[in-house]
C-alpha cells in the first residue's frame, strides 16, 4: 500500500487549496461567525473581549489538520466524488436550512437525496458514495470537536424543560476545511506506469463505464465549512465536547460501514439512506 504517496499527495493538494480564493471566502465567513460570538460575549460581560482574528486563525489551523486527516482517509478507502450528486447536495442543504438552521447538514441532505434516488430513481446518484461522503465529513468534524470544541465557551443562563434556570456554557465553533477527494479521470492506457493500489481498493467502486481495475483516479481539492453548537450544563465544556465528539465518531463509523456494505449488497442502501438523517 503506497501510504507515503497518499500522504504526500494529500498534503500537497491541501496546501494548494489554502490559497484558493474560495477557501479565503470560507475563512472570511468563519471570521464573521466568530465576530458574532464575540458580540455575544461583549453583551454578557460588558467589555470587548477581542481575539476574533486569533480565533479565526486557530480554527483555520485546526481545519487544515482536519482536512489533511480527512483527505487521507478518503483516499485510503477510495471514496470518489463520482456519483455523489454533489451538485444536488449543496442546494438541497440550503433549502432544508430554510426550514430549520440545524438541517444545513449533509446528513439530512444526503439521506433525502439517497431516499429520493431509491424511491423515484432520480436523481441518479450512487447511494453508497453519498452516505460514505457524509460519514467522512462527520468523522472530520468529530476530530475537530474533540480537539477544540471546548475552546471559547461562553457562560450562559439556560432554562431547563422543567422551568428551572441553571448556569452553563454555550459552545460554538466554526472551521474552514481544505480537503481533497478522488474523481475518476478516465481509463489507463496500455503500458502506462501509475501507482498500483491493492486489489480491495477502492472499498466502494464508482459506477462508471469500463473495467474497474483500469480506472485512473486523480485528486481534486474541495473546500468546506463545518460548525458545532452545543450546551454544557451538567458537564464541563471539555467533557461535553469530547462526549459529543465520541458520539459523532460512532455515528460516522456506523454510517460508513453501512455505506461499504451497501456497495456490495444493494439492498442495504436503504439502511444507509435512512440511518444518515435519522
Amino acid at each position: 500500500m503506497p501510504f507515503g504517496w497518499i500522504a504526500g499527495g494529500v498534503i500537497s493538494r491541501v496546501l494548494e487549496t489554502i490559497v484558493d480564493p474560495l477557501f479565503l471566502i470560507i475563512i472570511a465567513l468563519v471570521a464573521l461567525q466568530y465576530r458574532r460570538v464575540a458580540g455575544i460575549r461583549e453583551t454578557f460581560f460588558g467589555v470587548k473581549t477581542g481575539g476574533v482574528w486569533r480565533d479565526t486563525l486557530l480554527a483555520t489551523g485546526f481545519g487544515i489538520v482536519g482536512g489533511i486527516v480527512g483527505g487521507y482517509l478518503i483516499v485510503l478507502v477510495g471514496l470518489t466524488l463520482t456519483g455523489t450528486g454533489l451538485i444536488y447536495l449543496l442546494p438541497l442543504a440550503v433549502l432544508l436550512m430554510l426550514i430549520n438552521p440545524r438541517f444545513l447538514c449533509f446528513a439530512y441532505a444526503g439521506g433525502l437525496l439517497s431516499l429520493a434516488s431509491l424511491v423515484f430513481g432520480y436523481p441518479p446518484v450512487n447511494v453508497p458514495q453519498v452516505t460514505a461522503l457524509v460519514a467522512a465529513l462527520h468523522f472530520v468534524e468529530s476530530l475537530l470537536i474533540f480537539l477544540s470544541g471546548h475552546m471559547g465557551a461562553v457562560p450562559a443562563f439556560i432554562r431547563l424543560p422543567g422551568g428551572q434556570v441553571v448556569g452553563g456554557f454555550t459552545l460554538q465553533k466554526f472551521w474552514p476545511i481544505p480537503i481533497v477527494a478522488l474523481t475518476v479521470a478516465g481509463t489507463m492506457a496500455p503500458g502506462t506506469e501509475l501507482v498500483q493500489m491493492p486489489d480491495w481498493w477502492p472499498l466502494i467502486r464508482p459506477e462508471v463505464p469500463g473495467e474497474a481495475d483500469n480506472l485512473v483516479f486523480t485528486l481534486v481539492p474541495l473546500v468546506a465549512g463545518l460548525g458545532y453548537a452545543d450546551l454544557a450544563t451538567a458537564r464541563t465544556p471539555v467533557a461535553k465536547s469530547r462526549l459529543a465528539a465520541l458520539y459523532l465518531a460512532g455515528y460516522s463509523l456506523v454510517l460508513f460501514a453501512l455505506a461499504v456494505a451497501a456497495g456490495h449488497l444493494p439492498s442495504l442502501a436503504w439502511a444507509a439512506a435512512l440511518f444518515s438523517p435519522l
